[in-house]
């Protein structure tokens, strides 16, 4: 069930996240974590038929995530080359 609803809802979740201004790279990463977290916590889902909706907002949960972490490291380099 799960490998069915991964085919048919990975490419949605790649679109969407490319949609959200990542790359096809950073995408295809993001969403596969996205459907592995969701994997793990199904149990928490209350209704089947939201699995890609909610399998979608964790996904932009940890692009967020990744887009925060990015800008800390540019900022620090930044900061790095300021001092050196």
């Amino acid at each position: 069930d799960y490998a069915r609803a991964y085919q048919e809802g990975f490419t949605k979740t790649v679109r969407f996240l490319a949609s959200s201004g990542a790359s096809l790279e950073l995408a295809e990463e993001v969403a596969q974590a996205a459907w592995v977290r969701g994997w793990e916590r199904l149990s928490q889902l209350r209704h089947v038929q939201a699995r890609t909706f909610w399998i979608n907002s964790i996904a932009k949960n940890l692009l967020r995530s990744s887009f925060r972490k990015q800008q800390m490291v540019s900022e620090l380099q930044e900061t790095t080359l300021v001092t050196d």
